[in-house]
């Protein structure tokens, strides 16, 4: 959590890559977390389920709980539920998009008490992932999407351009930084 001063009422699931093998908890984890605390922003590194014992769809639904979990424990964290936000790192990143797909409305009267909440995240952030775009009938559903890569890393940089450009035209507000 940020510093008592700080605290804006923010929060954010982070997703550190390593090629769904290992996880870069330092520059893709806590060093972001850092970082979105000195912003205001109470931070969460998430630990997801990996190859190759583990597929996509686990990793996906690890996601997805972590939002909802954190939407569960907002009040008693002193966080604004409706601003819950996911940012993802290399393999990290690729969970993005389909973490946004799998989102689920949440049951209020699940027995589960976390799965009571939205899985839906409020904001995405995806950095240097392939960002490889959905069927745009599921695009017009994401949320507000930062996408950055690096220009000459043809795989992430042309598959963001392209999300970027579908989830624009499906009206999605969404900002792309290609860095050379």
């Amino acid at each position: 959590l940020p510093a008592e001063g700080k605290r804006n009422g923010g929060s954010v699931v982070i997703a550190p890559g390593g090629s769904n093998i290992m996880l870069m908890y330092g520059a893709e984890g806590i060093d972001i977390a850092e970082r979105y605390n000195d912003w205001g922003v109470a931070a969460f590194v998430l630990t997801y389920r990996m190859a190759p014992r583990y597929k996509d769809d686990a990793r996906v639904a690890d996601g997805n709980r972590a939002i909802q979990l954190v939407r569960s424990r907002a009040a008693e964290l002193g966080l604004d539920p409706k601003r819950v936000g996911y940012i993802g790192f290399s393999a990290g990143s690729n969970m993005g998009p389909p973490v946004v797909a799998a989102a689920v409305e949440g049951d209020p009267n699940s027995p589960d008490g976390v799965a009571r909440f939205s899985s839906r995240p409020d904001y995405l952030g995806l950095i240097y992932g392939p960002g490889r775009p959905l069927q745009s009938e599921v695009l017009k559903n994401f949320p507000p999407t930062f996408i950055c890569a690096a220009q000459w890393d043809r795989g992430p940089a042309m598959g963001s351009a392209r999300l970027f450009t579908e989830l624009t035209q499906a009206g999605v507000a969404a900002e792309l930084h290609l860095y050379q």
